[in-house]
């Protein structure tokens, strides 16, 4: 009798994995092309992932594992356990960061309390102190 091969190696095991790939990215709320910024690549490459017309290598599902704070197990479908919080900020909120600093300092002081309104009202505490406001 012959082994079954691994899903893994299949199409539907490819495909398997890239509808991971795409839950994942649609939970921590990115676009393709943020994905695609983030592990250097092209954003027509993630979509060939998510549907399964590329295989993953193994070391761009580490760097995947690190962007989406997960195992590789996850990510290949094997366990649905979180490792830890993602490691880097999204690319979409570090655009947005270097947009806000080239605001008037005004409006980073009005957008910062407004940051700190919502998270007093969620319960986050603050972990940052504003700066002092210049003489």
């Amino acid at each position: 009798m012959g082994r079954k091969p691994s899903p893994i190696a299949s199409r539907e095991g490819s495909q398997a994995i890239g509808r991971n790939l795409a839950r994942l990215r649609k939970e921590a709320a990115l676009t393709q092309a943020d994905v695609a910024e983030s592990i250097g690549t092209l954003q027509a490459v993630v979509s060939d992932y998510e549907i399964g017309r590329l295989r993953l290598h193994a070391e761009l599902i580490l760097k995947l594992a690190d962007l989406f704070g997960v195992s590789t197990d996850e990510i290949l479908g094997r366990a649905n356990v979180r490792v830890r919080e993602p490691k880097l900020p999204s690319p979409r909120l570090m655009r947005r960061a270097r947009e806000f600093e080239k605001l008037p300092r005004r409006d980073q002081e009005a957008v910062m309390r407004m940051i700190d309104s919502v998270l007093t009202a969620k319960g986050i505490e603050k972990k940052a102190t504003r700066p002092k406001k210049r003489q």
